[in-house]
């Protein structure tokens, strides 16, 4: 992978924070620190995104319901 970025929005949809994700020293492990305060992470949902190096892009989504 080349790079991923990561999408955090709140129940009503709207973006709290977007950021790209930092890779460690395995290839396939990316870390994400998220910086703003969100009071209720119930109904939030992850977006992950990954690039690859042609430029492929894969993305990944979950809701947060606990």
């Amino acid at each position: 992978m080349t790079g991923v970025l990561v999408e955090i929005f709140d129940g009503t949809g709207a973006l709290v924070e977007r950021g790209t994700a930092v890779q460690t020293d395995k290839p396939a492990e990316w870390i994400f620190v998220a910086t703003v305060a969100n009071n209720s992470i119930y109904g939030d949902k992850i977006v992950v995104k990954a690039t690859d190096l042609p430029g492929n892009l894969t993305g990944k989504e979950s809701v947060l319901n606990d």
